[in-house]
């Protein structure tokens, strides 16, 4: 990132000192925030229900200033911010109203939408195919927004998809745009959808996120990942995705959601479609 790209994001940034309300309530900024109603939480983050002065819902994910020590973890931080606000407004991509910077954490203010995607896979095992198709539409969707602005998205899976009224992707701390040429070595994201390719360490481009979404699509329509299986551990689920070694695609599929699957889920990153391609399949028609 560049010097005046960094201070534009960082400038963008308000300074802002938290105060006490009743009971777990905060006040951060323009925003009232309920620190005893936790709605998620990340690898270093926890999310929070909140509401503006109008007393629109909103979510508040609080970050920990200790937890970006580091300066990967600051780049990623910046890149995040970076890539929210160039993609606000996009229909199926979780809408950053505000960032805050209190002494000790960061307070990122999101539009307050449903229940995360995996919790509607565990509550109703599977999806049926014509339950699924509008939801994957919209992701495929908010992927085609980010491959737009010549980004990656890197962590596709059912966590980071919120339902509601619309499906939007969220959670940007793995995205990056795309070199103009040539390709991206770090391995990041959720091993249950990472791709082979990243994996070997070797480089890649979009083709990443298109065997994520697979990885999801299948979830979402068997309620099992595709290479799940007895022993679950980091060193054999690697060993399951580099041999290719997949569960089936179920008998009962239709022929076309099967075709759709395989396609997604291609070993080699040049085989698999676009995004564009994605949306244009005839099971999505």
């Amino acid at each position: 990132m560049s010097a005046s790209l960094k201070f534009l994001v960082l400038s963008a940034i308000q300074e802002v000192h938290p105060t006490r309300l009743q009971g777990g309530w905060r006040k951060i900024g323009d925003y009232s925030v309920n620190f005893e109603d936790q709605i998620s939480y990340g690898r270093f983050s926890k999310v929070y229900s909140g509401t503006n002065s109008r007393g629109v819902k909103v979510a508040v994910k609080v970050l920990p200033k200790r937890e970006i020590m580091s300066r990967t973890r600051k780049r990623d931080l910046e890149r995040e911010i970076q890539n929210l606000r160039a993609l606000k407004g996009e229909p199926h991509i979780v809408n950053l109203l505000e960032v805050y910077d209190s002494h000790t954490h960061y307070y990122f203010i999101f539009e307050r939408l449903g229940r995360d995607l995996l919790d509607v896979i565990e509550k109703r095992k599977f999806l049926t195919e014509e339950s699924a198709k509008p939801i994957v539409r919209d992701v495929a969707l908010g992927i085609q927004s980010v491959h737009s602005k010549g980004m990656v998205h890197r962590d596709i899976k059912a966590e980071n998809i919120l339902t509601g009224s619309k499906t939007k992707i969220c959670d940007f701390e793995f995205s990056q745009s795309l070199p103009l040429k040539g390709y991206i070595f770090r391995s990041c994201g959720s091993l249950w959808c990472i791709p082979p390719e990243m994996i070997k360490k070797k480089g890649y481009r979009e083709e990443v996120d298109i065997w994520s979404f697979g990885c999801l699509v299948f979830r979402m329509l068997t309620g099992i990942p595709p290479f799940s299986g007895p022993d679950n551990r980091l060193k054999a689920l690697g060993k399951r995705i580099l041999e290719n070694n997949r569960r089936p695609i179920p008998e009962n599929l239709s022929s076309d959601a099967k075709d759709f699957l395989e396609a997604l889920l291609q070993w080699e990153p040049d085989k698999r479609p676009t995004i564009q391609e994605v949306l244009n399949h005839p099971w999505l028609g």
